[in-house]
């Protein structure tokens, strides 16, 4: 299990990492030649001293041992870069005071990363042998994720490993099923001081696109100074496209062109997620006609208007914009043929819960295909939460990995990436107009104006178009 949670973990050799229910000293000891300094942290006193004497005979000098649970953690403020827990977090009996703790002492940009098992239904009944074995404190997914948004945690990604878990415990199979468990990898980010909760970040996305719409500002996906109309043919778009929608549509703040793989088809309901001024919407609704809908929703108020406008404007009749979040989509279930989105879901901080809302509102069959901006490798640390480069799509960008398994685990099958480019200017653009934009100019102060690693930075980001079945 260890090496799972590895995989999520982002160690180096300049991090520190805190590790709560360090037991006997494996998890430290697997840890430790992989970061600068480990500190192991445990109720017990019998553990920690073999962990101790284990450690020494071994060698290890980056490791320290200290007395302390999860509720009240023996260190400083701001203290690690990465927090990790093996089955331990559900032992814990106010979890919410536990990640507020380890919130604290996590580095801005840092992570936590936890193995846990969580459950699908309510226990029937409770014993002393159940709670010590991993399974009466156990909650729901939904529960971790709204615990560590209310302690400030943004980039919630929860994996389900439960196969590989019944792999490693085959003794413990019988109890899964018996008590509806599944095993699970809970990553979160600790976001920047600009950004302090999941609540938070949707205001500010709102209040800047909100901005947009009124035409105060210009700077969304495509921020900086490539004009909007050759920014879009850029991603994917054609003339055809851009002449045949009323203007203020189009405000350049996609990152590809959905509907071109979308292969929409006459008398059929799309879903747009993030609808903006329309852009996309209209699109569509040429594409199914008159006897098709399209539904449009944005959660800025100002966008909503917008687009109406622009529906009024263009005459269209089977076209409709609703004001909500695409957390909570305002959609029936089994109610659309098409979801599609643009540069839209890495804006938001529970994008489990938005691939969740697209199967939900889906018809058996029907069909996902987004376009978005992912990254290959992790952001710096001095970057994640920065809320401009939240709000340029960056910030909030999943590793490519993250976001699939979040499609595949709401459900969906047939999952593929169908489109794949770079999302960044040419090195000599970036160098030239790298601080006429918001995301730019945050991006030199927060980087002390080191103008190769924002190429490097650049050069990790990708645009990808995905398209996913919900099953028939």
């Amino acid at each position: 299990m260890y090496e799972k949670v590895l995989e999520f973990a982002e160690i180096s050799n300049t991090k520190t990492v805190g590790i709560i229910g360090s037991s006997t000293g494996s998890m430290p000891l697997f840890i430790a030649p992989r970061a600068r300094k480990v500190i192991g942290i445990d109720l017990s006193k019998e553990s920690l001293r073999f962990a101790e004497r284990r450690t020494k005979q071994l060698g290890v000098t980056n490791i320290e041992y200290k007395k302390g649970d999860a509720e009240s953690l023996p260190l400083e403020d701001r203290s690690v870069d990465v927090v990790l827990s093996d089955c331990v977090i559900n032992l814990v009996p106010d979890k919410q005071v536990a990640f507020n703790e380890i919130h604290r002492i996590l580095k801005e940009g840092g992570i936590l990363v936890i193995a846990d098992p969580v459950r699908k239904k309510p226990l029937k009944e409770t014993s002393d042998e159940l709670l010590t074995g991993c399974i009466a404190g156990t909650v729901a997914k939904e529960d971790y994720t709204r615990m560590l948004g209310k302690a400030g945690f943004g980039n919630i990604i929860i994996s389900d490993i439960t196969e590989l878990a019944r792999k490693i415990w085959p003794d413990h199979e019988e109890k899964f099923d018996k008590y509806g468990l599944d095993y699970v990898i809970v990553k979160a980010s600790k976001l920047a001081k600009a950004v302090k909760s999941a609540d938070e970040i949707r205001e500010k996305v709102r209040e800047r696109y909100g901005e947009i719409a009124k035409g105060k500002t210009g700077c969304g996906a495509s921020c900086g100074p490539t004009k909007i109309k050759d920014y879009t043919k850029k991603i994917g778009y054609e003339e055809e496209d851009l002449s045949s929608v009323p203007e203020g549509a189009n405000l350049g703040l996609g990152c590809g062109n959905p509907i071109a793989l979308a292969s929409l088809r006459k008398g059929e309901v799309v879903l747009d997620l993030g609808a903006g001024a329309g852009f996309d919407a209209f699109l569509a609704a040429r594409a199914v006609g008159e006897k098709g809908k399209v539904v449009g929703v944005d959660m800025t108020p100002e966008m909503v208007k917008k687009a109406m406008e622009n529906a009024r404007k263009g005459g269209y009749q089977n076209v409709e914009f609703r004001l909500g979040g695409i957390e909570t989509l305002p959609v029936a279930d089994n109610s659309v043929d098409v979801v599609i989105s643009n540069c839209v879901i890495n804006l938001s901080a529970d994008k489990d819960r938005v691939f969740r809302e697209a199967y939900r509102v889906l018809k058996r069959g029907g069909r996902l295909m987004v376009s978005d901006i992912v990254l290959e490798k992790p952001l710096p640390d001095e970057i994640k939460g920065d809320i401009e480069t939240y709000i340029g799509c960056i910030a909030g960008a999943s590793l490519q990995k993250d976001y699939i398994n979040s499609i595949k685990k709401a459900g969906f099958k047939e999952v593929k990436i169908v489109g794949s480019s770079n999302w960044s200017f040419e090195d000599n653009d970036v160098k030239k107009n790298i601080g006429k934009s918001r995301i730019g100019s945050s991006l030199l102060k927060k980087l002390n104006g080191n103008l190769n690693k924002i190429i490097e930075i650049r050069k990790s980001i990708r645009s990808i178009k995905v398209q996913a079945i919900k099953p028939g």
